[in-house]
């Protein structure tokens, strides 16, 4: 009727609702392994705490706040980074459409493999906290005597230091070790759990790195219980046999971190960051696994990787983390978890399409 206006139908929202939902389920069921693992993980670990009486140790959500927001306070920072190295003149619009494009293909769907590996990283700490109530500090000897052999009957320390010296690149180096690792391992385990680009690789990537902590980190580390060299008088009551090596590295960030984990051990407690254990090296582990994702990227990141890689080893040698084997048997470790992980994975490689939100 004339001077009434027309009756506006507005679209529903259902339909986008609905596909965003469908997305977000086939998201879960995508990675329903990597949640699996860890929830398998979580629950024998709480029954073993139990079992050994440790239950006290046993926090499986001590990470999950501060792993949570340092995840996307980095990968909001990468994202920036990004947006300026593409447009350098208009970097916030270009910042928008990267964020806009993450949403669009799953960004929040996502978020709660963050939240898991948080978990994880709290049940992994906790066993690891564990380990000496199951079985003493026995192999330091032993893993002593192999470096040398494997090192010409040179302790590995002294061969490193030649490389990098008392003074500023040996502070240098404790706070690459430090701060270094923890930076490229939270920045890379969160961009492989959100990257769109990383999609094809991340079930291998995150199924590999929970595998190889755990087998090197809980399971090989309670087989062969060891400090290294910066633990070896306080675990053995030779106070000769590294005692240069104690005494060139402190004042060192990785000696103050050393006396932190000491104390934590002799009062039993668990905190952040505590455990102690030296065979095999979760930190080569590590830069290991991100090494083998780089090489998915080209020539130039897996040459980084590799470099990368080499200088931690040596950092750990030359902070007395670790003897030389604990990162050679850390890198095996990490390529036949990732291969074999690569292998099932193509076996079972049968899952339909993910079905993306559209607004």
């Amino acid at each position: 009727m004339d001077g009434i206006p027309e009756e506006t139908t507005v679209p529903s929202r259902q339909p986008i609702t609905a596909a965003w939902t469908l997305a977000s389920l086939s998201e879960v069921r995508r990675d329903m392994p990597m949640y699996a693992v860890v929830g398998v993980y979580a629950v024998f670990s709480w029954i073993f705490a139990i079992h050994l009486g440790d239950s006290q140790k046993y926090h499986p959500f001590q990470y999950v706040p501060i792993w949570t927001a340092s995840s996307v306070a980095l990968l909001t920072l990468i994202w920036a980074a990004r947006a300026i190295w593409i447009s350098p003149g208009r970097p916030f619009s270009v910042f928008a459409s990267l964020m806009k494009r993450q949403w669009h293909q799953g960004f929040v769907q996502r978020l709660p493999l963050i939240l898991v590996m948080g978990v994880f990283y709290g049940v992994f700490t906790s066993v690891k906290n564990m380990l000496p109530d199951i079985h003493p500090f026995t192999w330091d000897p032993a893993l002593a005597a192999i470096d040398q052999r494997l090192l010409g009957d040179h302790d590995g320390w002294a061969m490193v230091a030649a490389i990098i010296p008392d003074g500023f690149p040996l502070r240098a180096m404790s706070i690459f070790y430090g701060w270094g690792w923890l930076v490229l391992v939270l920045g890379f385990s969160a961009y492989a759990s959100v990257a769109p680009e990383l999609r094809h690789l991340r079930r291998q990537f995150l199924l590999t790195l929970y595998l190889s902590w755990i087998v090197a980190g809980n399971i090989l580390a309670c087989l062969f219980m060891s400090g290294g060299p910066c633990f070896y008088a306080k675990l053995t009551g030779d106070h000769l046999r590294f005692a240069e090596l104690l005494h060139s590295i402190s004042g060192t960030e990785s000696a103050a971190t050393q006396d932190y984990l000491w104390t934590i051990y002799v009062h039993g407690w668990s905190y952040l960051g505590a455990g102690i254990s030296a065979f095999p090296s979760v930190h080569i582990v590590s830069m290991a696994l991100i090494t083998l994702l780089l090489k998915s990227m080209g020539k130039w990141p897996f040459f980084l990787g590799v470099v990368v890689t080499i200088l931690m080893e040596l950092g750990s040698v030359r902070l007395g983390w670790h003897y030389a084997i604990d990162g050679i048997a850390a890198i095996i470790i990490a390529a036949i978890t990732w291969y074999i992980v690569q292998y099932v994975e193509r076996l079972f490689a049968k899952s339909p399409a993910v079905t993306q939100y559209q607004p």
